[in-house]
């Protein structure tokens, strides 16, 4: 994994596992 694909997929990610993490505080 390259430099940019880290920056790329890490945001990503954390902004995954926030979502996620909301729709089970809902539920």
């Amino acid at each position: 994994m390259t430099l940019l694909q880290g920056q790329l997929f890490f945001p990503i990610l954390s902004v995954f596992f926030f979502k996620e993490k909301q729709n089970r505080g809902q539920i």
